[in-house]
């Protein structure tokens, strides 16, 4: 899996870039709001048959012994995470 960018096409103005200048890490592109930060991720074509065919996705939180934030995993096109988002 990859993050891709643009979150939602037309927004790229209000993109943030995590990590961008720490080199042990990954930048990872962002749609912050005031109640959320949304990521768009791009599966391969082999993760994409392994979920056809019955595999589990995983998720990682890196909390650092702090506190969990909710999470959301949301599936479909951009307009219908942000749709689903806004309806909050």
């Amino acid at each position: 899996m990859e993050a891709v960018t643009p979150i939602v096409p037309g927004m790229e103005d209000f993109e943030v870039v995590y990590a961008k200048d720490q080199p042990e890490y990954t930048p990872l592109p962002a749609l912050r709001t005031e109640r959320s930060l949304v990521t768009r991720w791009k599966l391969s074509d082999e993760e994409r048959r392994k979920i056809a065919e019955g595999s589990d996705l995983f998720i990682a939180v890196m909390h650092f012994g702090g506190p969990l934030q909710p999470l959301l995993p949301l599936i479909g096109s951009p307009d219908e995470a942000m749709s689903i988002l806004v309806s909050l």
